[in-house]
């Protein structure tokens, strides 16, 4: 079930994506956070080994899908 984003600060994406449950999918539209800085956050929390997520990218939509695998 994908539900809309909890932003939980704006200047900070990786405390949005660690607020995430595991197999949770969300949707941020390009207004809140940039898909840039999702992807940034996302790499980091893999590279610290605090999760791992699935970030996908609708140019035309002007969202982001986020899913958290782990």
């Amino acid at each position: 079930m994908i539900t809309k984003a909890r932003i939980i600060k704006k200047a900070y994406p990786k405390d949005t994506l660690m607020e995430m449950s595991v197999g949770e999918t969300i949707v941020i539209p390009f207004r809140i956070l940039s898909s840039a800085s999702i992807k940034t956050a996302a790499t980091r929390a893999k590279q610290k080994k605090e999760g791992r997520f699935f970030v996908s990218v609708d140019e035309l939509g002007g969202k982001t899908q986020i899913t958290r695998l782990k």
